[in-house]
């Protein structure tokens, strides 16, 4: 499905599973040409997790890609001007609850190709909105753009980020773009050093090349989680609902503290990465503690959680 939103001068392009009725991840894809059916299409060909991906077109390209101001590169192109702060001010307090008046998320994805990659990444010094990062052949060649890095701090680290480069990208006769590699490769150690889970991925070709198919990867990659984290994770989600549902006696405020982690097992529960969680931990790959994993233990906490919401309901 598509759904179609504009916000002042930016066009937000939406593709999700009408089939889809609990929260999933939403990924923010700053585009240069709308092509975001294409990129979804190939993302269901790559079997990504449930996602909502949003595309957002009509933007100013090397200016609110841009962190400073920047003098042009060639005759034809346009000087940067900087202007990224203001498009990240205008993402998060404008586009994005426009986004959330129609659908539902657990956590937002930042993502973006050349400029938008860079910007993914700048993004991450300016507001916490973005759980997990993706920049595709990310501009790291931007003047003084590592040193900004090195003198600055991340609002809020995320989960993951994702890197990927054409092996061609620094084969270059620009000396400024042609420290697009090593500078790549700076920052995949630098985010790694500070505890962060990098990811790196080298295409063929040049940075013109398959572009859609890149950010794809990207997304698909950026979406997956480690199984034996996912487990962890959601055993203690379990765990924390358990521990409320069999208080002697539950309030609104219990429940409310709950929701999340209830939607989150409920989310998880019967999709791809359960059904594979739960494969491997039968053939003995994974040997910790998973009753989340139990379809009866499953069951009866949602069967409990169900009657304490309507026992509360009735007492209203």
């Amino acid at each position: 499905m598509k759904k179609e939103i504009k916000v002042e001068d930016k066009n937000v392009t939406v593709y999700y599973d009408e089939n889809i009725n609990i929260p999933v991840p939403i990924v923010i894809l700053n585009t240069f040409d709308e092509d975001g059916e294409n990129i979804w299409n190939l993302c269901k060909e790559k079997n990504c997790r449930d996602y909502i991906l949003a595309t957002i077109s009509n933007i100013n390209w090397n200016d609110e890609m841009s962190p400073w101001y920047m003098k042009k590169l060639y005759k034809n192109d346009k000087d940067y001007l900087g202007k990224a702060d203001e498009y990240i001010e205008k993402l998060t307090n404008r586009i994005i609850p426009e986004i959330e008046k129609n659908f539902t998320v657990s956590y937002y994805v930042l993502a973006g190709y050349s400029l938008a990659g860079l910007f993914s990444i700048y993004s991450m010094y300016k507001t916490e909105k973005f759980k997990r990062i993706v920049s595709a052949s990310g501009s790291f060649w931007y003047p003084n753009f590592l040193e900004y890095i090195n003198k600055n701090k991340i609002k809020n680290n995320p989960d993951k980020i994702y890197f990927s480069l054409g092996n061609k990208e620094s084969k270059t006769k620009n000396e400024l773009m042609s420290k697009v590699e090593v500078n790549t490769k700076y920052l995949l150690e630098y985010y790694k050093n500070q505890g962060i889970e990098t990811i790196y991925e080298e295409n063929e070709g040049n940075h013109f090349q398959d572009v859609n198919i890149r950010i794809a990867k990207g997304i698909c990659n950026i979406l997956e989680d480690n199984n034996l984290e996912r487990i962890k994770k959601n055993e203690e989600r379990l765990d924390r609902i358990i521990l409320v549902l069999n208080k002697q006696k539950v309030t609104d405020e219990d429940m409310k503290i709950i929701k999340n982690d209830y939607e989150e097992i409920n989310r998880y529960y019967g999709s791809k990465e359960w059904f594979q969680d739960l494969e491997d931990h039968d053939n003995g790959k994974i040997k910790i503690k998973a009753g989340v994993l139990s379809q009866d233990g499953i069951w009866n906490m949602i069967e409990k959680y169900n009657e304490i919401i309507k026992e509360l309901n009735i007492r209203k």
